[in-house]
């Protein structure tokens, strides 16, 4: 049983270890009479309790879905939308749960195929511990995968490949997602594609900077409408210039803080660390957060680390890493470009300090 007992715990199993959209799993089982789950995906669909049907046909956005598609309430695909939208909500929540728990060996340490490898303070493994030829992470029969920092699964492959692709000094380590985990010899990697990369920013501008400078961004056509805004500063320090970057969420339940942070040696034109994380916030601490900015951020939110990068990285490395780190914000995707910077129109916080 579940906390949702209605919904069978068999589907929720496997849809969390799926290394596919759990939408494009769920349609695929509906899709096939004989999949070894329709029986488990029918018997969800006619459970759905009356207060989750309320819940969804009552958002505007399913509402003119459902109208959209010249349907009812009662239409099994509405039903599987209601699923569509439950399993998002619930393996988002259960993902969140055993990311923040940090006491033990959590998942998916306790898995034999990486028993022997002993996380360090912050859960990270060394990648170099991974067979990655073929683009993703495997050991000893099972491929593993980097947390999704979204709730959409797919939010994790463009950070991922960019890791995948640095130099061999650089030294990597990563977060296991505690759920994907998936027999080698049955796996079926995901193929997604979109332009992510990253090219020079005004660096004469950082390597002649005496303090800091801070900028922060509203969300615009393309950066995703769970954004609220992004804060980003860079900080000159004795040991190099700091740069900090966090997209702050509109709903604490919906999803966490993106948050980058990277040590710039401006007189070596390259970057000597770069680590991501997100950032759990609890409703009172979301809207302390919109009060604050970066530059001027205590301890604050549940942090965990998805992934860290010592050594020389090379500009267009980093900017590639940082640019697929925040996919779908279209203003980090600008900024890296260089077509948005701190004098932008849509900049509406702009300092610097010496």
């Amino acid at each position: 049983m579940t906390s949702r007992s209605w919904f069978p715990e068999d589907l929720l199993q496997a849809l969390s270890a799926a290394p596919g959209d759990p939408r494009w799993e769920l349609e695929y089982i509906d899709r096939y009479a004989d999949h070894p789950m329709r029986a488990a995906l029918e018997t969800a669909q006619g459970s759905i309790p009356e207060r989750v049907m309320e819940h969804f046909l009552t958002d505007p956005t399913c509402a003119d879905w459902i109208r959209f598609q010249g349907t009812t309430a009662d239409d099994r695909q509405v039903r599987l939308e209601v699923l569509i939208a439950f399993t998002y909500k619930e393996l988002y929540g259960r993902r969140s749960a055993c990311l923040r728990e940090s006491s033990g060996r959590p998942a998916p340490y306790d898995h034999p195929a990486v028993a022997d490898l002993q996380p360090d303070i912050d859960l990270l493994v060394p990648l170099s511990a991974f067979d990655c030829r073929l683009s993703y992470l495997v050991r000893k029969g099972y491929v593993f995968s980097l947390p999704s920092p979204l709730r959409q699964l797919n939010s994790h492959y463009w950070f991922t490949q960019a890791l995948l692709r640095l130099p061999e000094e650089a030294v990597v380590r990563v977060r296991l997602d505690p759920f994907l985990v998936n027999p080698a010899a049955s796996y079926r990697a995901p193929f997604y594609k979109m332009l992510v990369f990253g090219r020079d920013l005004d660096w004469q501008r950082l390597r002649d900077l005496k303090g800091e400078e801070s900028a922060r961004w509203m969300p615009d056509e393309l950066t995703t409408t769970e954004c609220e805004f992004t804060d980003l500063t860079w900080c000159r320090r004795s040991d190099g210039v700091y740069f900090e970057c966090e997209e702050i969420p509109k709903d604490a339940e919906s999803r966490p803080g993106r948050y980058f942070h990277a040590i710039y040696d401006a007189d070596g034109g390259s970057f000597s660390h770069a680590d991501a994380a997100v950032r759990y916030y609890t409703a009172i601490e979301l809207e302390s957060r919109r009060q604050s900015h970066l530059k001027d951020l205590g301890k604050v939110g549940a942090r965990v680390k998805l992934f860290r990068v010592d050594g020389v990285l090379g500009r267009e490395d980093w900017a590639t890493l940082f640019a697929g780190f925040f996919v779908w914000n279209n203003d980090v995707q600008r900024y890296v470009m260089g077509t948005r910077d701190f004098t932008a129109s849509r900049s509406l916080l702009v300092r610097e300090r010496i």
